[in-house]
């Protein structure tokens, strides 16, 4: 794990390409495993500009590469991604991290709530905005980004709980400060 730490520090601070692209490769040859090693040390590595640049790389690779990694992945493995990346967003407390996590989700969730493949994902976020945290903040903001990036897939129903999760937050909260 400490080898794929320094990698990225590497990458960060030089800005070297030899690092970069073994990154990429490993990512492609051994995905399982780097992706797993990716979201253990984006739950846990003490540098936050790793956790960041970890989540970057995740919302590069994960949704947008051709073919998409993350539909590539096994069935398992894709759980063991969406669980994470919820389990970590909930946990991180450094807002920058968490805002780049927020992206990696809606990201993913572009694709997977078009086909129906994360449903327990809003859900998870009514819970997040019933009660007042510092999650809700983030929360409202991965509302908004699925909505914008799923908007033709988006039932009435689902919309107008949306709608009504915001008005409620907005009238209880002082969330519209953070907006």
């Amino acid at each position: 794990m400490n080898e794929l730490e320094q990698l990225i520090s590497d990458i960060q601070l030089t800005g070297n390409k030899t690092s970069e692209q073994k990154l990429m490769k490993n990512i492609e040859e051994n995905s399982a495993s780097t992706i797993n090693n990716l979201l253990i040390l984006l739950a846990q590595s003490r540098q936050v500009s790793i956790r960041a640049f970890i989540a970057i790389i995740l919302r590069q690779v994960l949704p947008k590469s051709e073919p998409s990694l993350f539909m590539s992945c096994s069935i398992q493995l894709q759980a063991h991604i969406k669980k994470e990346l919820l389990l970590i967003l909930q946990n991180e407390s450094e807002r920058y991290v968490k805002h780049q996590i927020v992206h990696v989700i809606s990201e993913l969730a572009s694709i997977l709530i078009y086909r129906n493949e994360w449903p327990e994902l809003i859900p998870y976020i009514f819970n997040i905005l019933s009660f007042q945290n510092d999650n809700q903040h983030h929360a409202m903001i991965l509302l908004g980004l699925i909505c914008e990036r799923n908007e033709d897939s988006i039932n009435p129903t689902l919309l107008r709980q949306i709608l009504s999760i915001y008005d409620i937050n907005i009238k209880t909260n002082d969330i519209v400060h953070h907006l």
